[in-house]
């Protein structure tokens, strides 16, 4: 990726991960997850008037989240262009997909799946008749987790991060009471959390206060 721009003046340039270059063209040979997102170019000429521009980077990577037979609890963080159930899950071997409200099972007659698709950052739980492995291609998701659009009391939710997130550094005791999964539980200022990170693949409870 090579973003060009006029030869005079002066440029400073702000990207993602604390990105910063004082360089008059970008050029990008290897692009990583690093180098995804807004890309913001301040350009000052000879007479001090300045301009900006933005060039956007989007990256397309693969998630891998393994399966195990029986009930797993998982989520997603990138955004494929098919995201129907029938295109994400072909090729493996699984009975049923479910959230709070709706499902998806394997022989049922479309129109009483009420589940069709998978959003991304979302939780579900996913019933393997036998293990395997969802791969999914897509963009990366660049939203987070907005704690404060969920509702009172208990939601399933998912891991919209590309990395594993302190849960600390997202929950609270002003905005939440626990947090579990498969692997155990959070507490706001509690001592014996047995899990301290939002990991990517997996999906979670929180009970918002």
């Amino acid at each position: 990726i090579h973003l060009v721009q006029p030869l005079t003046g002066t440029w400073t340039w702000t990207g993602p991960n604390g990105y910063t270059s004082a360089n008059r063209e970008l050029d990008f040979t290897a692009v990583t997850v690093n180098q995804n997102g807004v890309f913001t170019g301040t350009y000052t000429d000879a007479n001090g008037c300045i301009s900006s521009i933005t060039d956007t980077i989007r990256v397309q990577v693969t998630q891998s989240i393994p399966l195990v037979q029986g009930w797993n609890l998982i989520s997603t963080n990138v955004l494929p262009a098919d995201s129907s159930i029938a295109t994400l899950f072909n090729g493996l071997n699984v009975q049923e997909i479910k959230t709070t409200t709706a499902f998806w099972e394997k022989g049922q007659t479309a129109v009483f799946n009420g589940l069709q698709t998978i959003h991304s950052g979302a939780g579900y739980f996913v019933n393997m008749n036998s293990a395997g492995t969802l791969q999914i291609t897509g963009f990366i998701n660049q939203s987070g987790l907005s704690v404060t659009a969920l509702k009172t009391g208990w939601n399933l939710i998912g891991c919209p991060y590309q990395a594993s997130s302190a849960i600390a550094s997202l929950l609270n005791t002003t905005n939440s009471i626990e947090l579990k999964n498969f692997d155990g539980f959070w507490m706001p200022n509690a001592i014996t959390n047995s899990i301290t990170t939002i990991d990517p693949g997996k999906g979670y409870f929180i009970q918002k206060k």
